[in-house]
């Protein structure tokens, strides 16, 4: 079968910041020595979040809503223009080696009642792909929007879901919960990934990834392995835990680890309990601080699990009677004043006095920030996301910003500074869990991050209290 490449989508768009110019160029720079086999690209300007404001009830970020309202906004143009075919390209999209080839051998196979194709993308573990050729995959819950196409009535199909009220979610997350009633496709491997940089939704450093579409019935290099292989790694007995995030949570669960005699954290991929995508590049950027740690022989990601094996530490979600880190000590029958001593201990980096984080959940809107600001502005530097730097910035004060490259570099810095200032997130649990020096900005509704720490003071609605864990 022939296929006229350059008149096969009606539209190609590529949406990006105006402020990051240098990613277009390079986008439009690969495409343009490929020789590019589609129509000329479109360009759209990302919808800056920052300035559109979030509204009440979104919990994800100023960049993570800039983001959804784009997409929305592309395909709201291309059904009302009667658009058939559209290709959707994000600025820190890149393309595998002999993309041209690979593409045209993919589009000539697909099944031509598709109605999204993920060439780029990233399956969720607990959905795999059915393999329907040697090329091809039939997919669902795939995540990621830096190259993906709509054909016909999934255009307003995805507009529609992306306008649903309500839903407080990124719009990858929505569109992978979309793919299970809708025809999905993806070539194996997948042909476009996302280059190397600082993500525009959260602020962090990325390495150039290339995600694979896996049939259910090929090994899996992330399974866990069995009883006598792990025996044979880690000795016996070993205690290994399951935890699928979030980072606060495993931090919160590490006193309780600790008081069970250490061992092996297996993180596994289940965004149904935390809408958290665990992946091994998001593991890697907790595992150094977790392997500084001496009671932790490893820190691993799995896709599958040995039935009843290990302590699976997520049961700590149905409790939610007292704080995080004693929400596990009750699931466990472990004591609380197994949790009386730092379970965190890294190794001083003096960069700032006073370290400050504030994340965009779990606020309170009477804890004194300026205050902080005016009296330790001249001592303090911000650790945390462009989206929470900026708001931090814009609506408390300009104060300097340090780049980490991953949770150990930040937990050094922190315990060589004098003062944490946080509210309720990873950063806080770190701080806690080395017993340093704290003033909490607590969530008014839920306080449920608070320790045995003697250094740590809450500021609720009432003002400061110095109080520790009401258990």
């Amino acid at each position: 079968m022939y296929l006229d490449l350059k008149s096969y989508f009606d539209r190609v768009v590529i949406i990006t910041l105006r402020q990051r110019q240098d990613q277009f160029r390079r986008l439009i720079d690969e495409i343009t020595k490929m020789p590019w086999p589609f129509a000329q690209p479109e360009l759209f300007i990302n919808i800056h979040g920052e300035k559109l404001g979030v509204p009440q009830g979104w919990s994800h970020g100023p960049g993570a809503w800039g983001c959804l309202c784009s997409h929305r906004e592309v395909l709201q143009s291309a059904f009302r223009e009667e658009v058939k075919r559209i290709l959707v390209l994000e600025d820190d999209c890149t393309f595998a080696p002999n993309f041209v080839s690979k593409i045209v051998r993919f589009l000539e196979a697909v099944p031509e009642n598709w109605e999204q194709l993920m060439l780029g993308g990233q399956l969720c573990n607990e959905y795999p792909a059915m393999v329907v050729s040697p090329d091809i995959a039939k997919i669902s819950h795939c995540t990621r929007t830096h190259c993906y196409a709509l054909q016909g009535s999934a255009i307003r199909s995805l507009w529609l879901e992306w306008n649903r009220v309500g839903f407080n979610a990124h719009c990858d997350w929505v569109m992978a919960e979309w793919q299970e009633h809708h025809r999905v496709f993806a070539p194996i491997p997948f042909l476009a990934g996302q280059i190397s940089g600082q993500s525009s939704i959260n602020g962090y450093q990325q390495m150039t990834r290339f995600w694979s579409a896996r049939d259910p019935g090929q090994s899996d290099k992330f399974a866990m392995p069995t009883r006598e292989t792990l025996a044979d790694q880690y000795g016996s007995p070993c205690h290994h835990f399951i935890h699928s995030g979030k980072f606060g949570d495993i931090i919160y669960a590490l006193p309780a680890i600790r008081a069970v005699g250490g061992g092996v954290i297996w993180m596994d991929d289940c965004r149904s309990l935390t809408q958290m995508n665990v992946t091994p590049a998001v593991v890697q950027n907790i595992k150094p601080l977790l392997l500084a740690q001496p009671y932790i022989k490893d820190v691993r990601f799995c896709t599958t699990r040995q039935p009843g094996f290990g302590i699976n530490l997520n049961g700590f979600r149905n409790r939610g009677t007292g704080n995080l880190w004693s929400d596990v000590m009750r699931m466990l029958n472990l004591p609380f004043q197994s949790a009386a001593t730092p379970w965190i201990s890294v190794k001083k980096s003096r960069r700032a006095s006073v370290i400050v984080n504030r994340s965009f959940r779990y606020r309170n809107p009477k804890f004194p920030w300026k205050d902080v600001v005016s009296a330790h502005g001249k001592e303090m530097a911000f650790i945390g996301m462009d989206d929470e730097y900026t708001d931090f910035c814009v609506n408390v004060g300009m104060v300097p910003r340090i780049f980490v490259s991953d949770l150990l570099e930040a937990a050094e810095i922190i315990a060589g500074a004098d003062l944490f200032v946080g509210n309720q997130s990873c950063l806080l649990a770190i701080a806690q869990g080395m017993h340093q020096h704290v003033i909490c900005e607590a969530w008014p509704r839920d306080c449920n991050v608070r320790t045995l720490n003697p250094n740590a003071t809450y500021v609720f609605d009432s003002g400061p209290v110095t109080q520790t864990a009401n258990a």
